[in-house]
């Protein structure tokens, strides 16, 4: 059999390797790169100005102010509705549990929960007296539930980064018909947005 290339192909191919001549790449850099690069100083100058090297609150504000970045370009770009409005709730989450956690202040989301504050009115800033027990004991649980709370979005962050296990999926996979298998929204109702990987547009 022989085989025939149309003109086109061959175009097609001298514009490939022209664009990977250092002229073109130069011209694609000041056209492209150069206003991203300015763009992002300016974008993140605030997180990078404040940036410190001891403190992971500061590592995380970093993705702290990339994520609603990232949301804006996954909503507009083209993907299922199935799967992207579950990726776009997981990223909500997630900047959610950042600003909660740059915050710091899970006593208060506590407080709201339970309905009632820390009663302060004994010790080092109040009555000299001896704290009742059930002030000490209603305190005690606003600190441990608290602590829950904060527990509960450190196990939530991690698992938004990590996502499925894809494991699962193959074993519902395979116990598929093979007429099963061709459709591929068994994994789009499985899959529930999570893993960072797959944030992207």
């Amino acid at each position: 059999m022989k085989v025939k290339f149309a003109d086109s192909f061959f175009e097609s191919l001298d514009r490939l390797v022209t664009r990977e001549r250092w002229y073109w790449k130069t011209w694609d850099w000041i056209r492209y790169d150069f206003p991203k690069g300015v763009y992002n100083i300016f974008y993140f100058w605030r997180v990078v100005w404040n940036f410190r090297s001891w403190d992971s609150s500061y590592q995380f504000s970093f993705m702290q102010r990339a994520l609603p970045r990232l949301r804006e370009a996954m909503a507009t770009g083209y993907e299922i509705e199935l799967s992207l409005n579950k990726k776009l709730e997981k990223v909500d989450i997630m900047i959610e549990i950042l600003n909660r956690m740059e915050e710091d202040n899970y006593i208060a989301y506590a407080e709201k929960a339970l309905g009632r504050s820390v009663d302060i009115s004994y010790g080092i800033f109040g009555s000299k007296e001896e704290e009742p027990i059930e002030v000490t004991e209603a305190n005690r649980e606003i600190f441990d539930l608290a602590t829950k709370l904060e527990e509960v979005d450190w196990e939530e962050f991690i698992y938004l980064i990590k996502g499925q296990d894809m494991k699962d999926y193959k074993e519902i996979h395979d116990n598929l018909s093979e007429e099963e298998k061709g459709d591929h929204d068994h994994y789009y109702t499985w899959f529930d947005g999570s893993g960072i990987k797959s944030w992207w547009h």
